[in-house]
């Protein structure tokens, strides 16, 4: 591997002809935080002008990725270790899949955190989020509104000074394979065109449940400068037992094999990145042993939660599967 990522996501259900949708989750956060604060969609008229890009202090050898969500309390910029991260994803650019625009684009007019990175040598791109079969249907099949979408992007991204697209498109049906990678070479190739130095990228499954797959791996690895493969969710909310989120081997699915199936399918390892979640979940269970049955849907507990939970109830490292876990009661339950 040459890199690595920094983040939350992708289904993995029962294997079918066309996968399953269940919500990630970025889905799943995105629409928790949602109303955490006022959306901004403010236009051009309040842009904050940008920095200058500095030379960079980073002296890291590979990529490194962060997401910076929108419900993120307002100065958590300053805090950031911008010397542990060479790229900033702007969390995000939500489709309006009725004209290809945006619904909102959280802050990125006015945020400081673009200009910020900056100084210290940290890029920051802008992820397009679009979530659900249905949605992707709408944008996929209509290159009216996928035009409208990389226009609108090319005038995001000269506003601010950014430094790129990070495609977040969840839930792909196989009938839109081609689509998909059409549509990817036309934004590459449009955006570069205007941005010589713009840098495209895209959020993969770590799974592609589909027969035959939504995603050609070995083309868009082509048309993108990296693919960022989201090495979570192996198990997830409304898995029918507890267990790994992302487990290193075991399992009939594991991070082993996800990486392994991407270099095969013809993606340079250059140009792979592996997504790792500081989340987990939780769920309620019938008892304290390993993979329990779940009683109920498990929720989302990212790292600043669940690492002192841990430290209270203990880890347990699972051999199997090379990950820690835990078990407490809450109650009865």
């Amino acid at each position: 591997m040459k890199s690595l990522s920094l983040a939350l996501l992708f289904p993995v259900l029962v294997f079918a002809q066309q996968a399953a949708e269940h919500k990630s989750i970025h889905q799943l956060e995105s629409e928790l935080h949602r109303n955490d604060a006022v959306s901004a969609t403010y236009g051009p008229s309040v842009v904050v002008p940008f920095l200058p890009k500095s030379g960079g202090v980073s002296g890291l050898a590979r990529k490194v990725y962060g997401w910076h969500p929108y419900w993120a309390a307002s100065g958590a910029y300053q805090s950031y270790d911008y010397g542990a991260l060479s790229h900033i994803a702007y969390f995000s650019y939500e489709t309006d899949t009725a004209t290809g625009g945006y619904k909102t684009v959280r802050n990125w007019y006015t945020d400081p955190i673009i200009g910020h990175a900056h100084l210290y040598g940290v890029k920051v791109t802008l992820t397009v989020t679009n979530f659900g079969f249905e949605m992707n249907d709408k944008l996929l099949s209509d290159t009216v509104k996928q035009e409208r979408m990389i226009s609108t992007l090319i005038t995001l991204l000269k506003a601010r000074n950014g430094d790129g697209v990070n495609f977040d498109l969840e839930s792909v049906r196989n009938t839109q394979r081609a689509n998909l990678v059409s549509f990817m070479r036309r934004a590459s190739t449009r955006i570069k065109a205007e941005i010589p130095l713009a840098e495209i990228s895209m959020a993969t499954p770590a799974v592609d449940w589909s027969v035959p797959g939504s995603w050609d791996f070995a083309q868009l690895a082509q048309i993108c400068d990296y693919l960022i493969v989201m090495g979570y969710d192996y198990y997830y909310g409304g898995s029918s037992t507890a267990g790994p989120v992302a487990p290193l081997v075991g399992e009939s699915y594991n991070i082993t094999r996800t990486v392994d199936t991407h270099l095969a399918a013809g993606v340079p390892s250059r140009k792979l990145l592996l997504g790792v979640p500081w989340f987990g979940f939780d769920w309620p269970v019938q008892g304290n042993s390993r993979k329990s049955p779940a009683t109920g849907p498990g929720s989302s507990r990212t790292y600043v939660v669940a690492e002192p939970m841990a430290a209270l109830y203990g880890k347990v490292f699972d051999q199997t599967t090379k990950v820690p876990w835990f078990a407490y009661n809450n109650g009865s339950t």
